[in-house]
């Protein structure tokens, strides 16, 4: 039993300041990792550099192979090719209980028949942390996540809240190399997931150590995460900053899993010398870095869309409202091209009394400079 932890609770931890190692960072490399099953490759040839003390998350949706590089990782699978490397040093040969790592899972995974403080004690236990230490690292962890008070509560009397941070104070409690976490807010309700995600990141930085993330929620991702690895079939897509996934997606599917995408059919065909883009209703000129010629999509977001009243300016184009959706501070509507195609336009209201009806005629200013333009195979950017 570990009795008596609360009753130490306030000698511990003073001021915010936890645990007195150091911080820890580990570098990570993945190189040409494959994992086959059943000659399907559900990782394929995979190249990562992960640094130090970074928040590094693999996105993508269901089925795409993010789950098993990350069990991979940890040592539960066995790569079928390729290395990874811990600060420098390969751990393809160390079994999954060696490799000094923290595994946070989406099912929390926590013993039933222990309390709170017994759950977190288990890693300690096993390496052989007894007495006071045990304790005292105990009560840092659960302070850690706020739940200092709760050491002795039983997990079937905790909400689904307090089981998550049971498993992240269990994870971290051991003082691990490294962070892996696959899928952990998804079994919470919406409010409660967005002050878990800002906990787990304010946490992360507070201690330092190397994350792995595993989510297919983009939003999450991109809130919580220092870089992104967006993965599809068990390919990279790409590896950038949230700024850079979303702002620079570099082809269309990376473009369609982020965020809300409008892709608006065109033509670029060059006239004596002038590069001329063909969208909806509207030719103008525009400058490429590449002589590419044919069809495109025209790849927008909804804030880069601005209802107007002017039609004069060359990258304004008419459309007409289709049906609306009230979202709070603002509205969403959904605007129908002279192509037939619907586009998603977000405009914020300070006067709820001026709303656009449905079958309205509208004016879209599509802003260039907001824009990326892809070829038709949608694989490679020429804007």
């Amino acid at each position: 039993m570990l009795e008596d932890f609360a009753s130490n609770n306030k000698n511990i931890v003073q001021d915010g300041l936890y645990f007195q190692e150091p911080k820890l960072s580990t570098e990570v490399k993945i190189q040409h990792i494959t994992k086959i099953f059943d000659n399907y490759k559900a990782v394929n040839d995979v190249n990562i550099d992960i640094n130090a003390g970074e928040f590094f998350t693999l996105l993508g949706p269901s089925g795409c192979g993010k789950t098993t590089l990350l069990k991979t990782i940890a040592g539960f699978y066995i790569q079928d090719e390729g290395e990874i490397l811990f600060n420098g040093k390969n751990i393809v040969n160390i079994p999954a209980h060696k490799r000094n790592i923290g595994m946070v899972f989406q099912n929390y995974a926590i013993f039933p028949h222990m309390t709170v403080g017994e759950n977190i004690a288990y890693g300690l236990k096993a390496r052989n942390i007894k007495g006071e230490e045990l304790k005292k690292k105990v009560i840092e962890a659960l302070n850690m996540v706020e739940l200092g008070d709760l050491v002795d509560r039983e997990p079937a009397k905790l909400s689904g809240g307090q089981q998550q941070r049971v498993a992240l104070a269990r994870a971290i409690v051991i003082r691990p190399s490294i962070l892996l976490m696959d899928e952990p807010l998804s079994n919470l309700d919406a409010k409660l997931r967005l002050k878990m995600r800002n906990d787990i990141k304010e946490l992360q930085k507070k201690l330092g150590i190397t994350t792995i993330y595993v989510t297919h929620d983009q939003q999450e991702a991109l809130s919580i995460s220092d870089r992104i690895a967006v993965i599809n079939k068990g390919v990279i897509q790409q590896i950038g900053t949230p700024r850079d996934i979303y702002m620079k997606p570099i082809n269309k599917f990376v473009a369609n899993f982020i965020g809300i995408t409008n892709l608006i059919e065109g033509n670029i065909e060059n006239n004596s010398g002038r590069q001329l883009l063909t969208l909806p209703g509207k030719k103008m000129e525009i400058h490429l870095k590449s002589n590419y010629t044919g069809k495109i999509d025209y790849l927008i977001r909804p804030e880069g869309i601005i209802i107007t009243g002017d039609g004069d300016d060359e990258d304004v184009i008419n459309g007409k409202v289709k049906s609306s959706i009230f979202l709070g501070d603002y509205m969403t509507y959904f605007v129908e091209l002279e192509n037939k195609q619907i586009v998603e336009v977000h405009k914020y209201y300070f006067d709820y009394d001026y709303l656009i009806p449905v079958n309205t005629d509208i004016k879209l200013k599509v802003a260039l400079n907001k824009a990326i333009i892809f070829d038709e195979d949608g694989l490679e950017t020429v804007s």
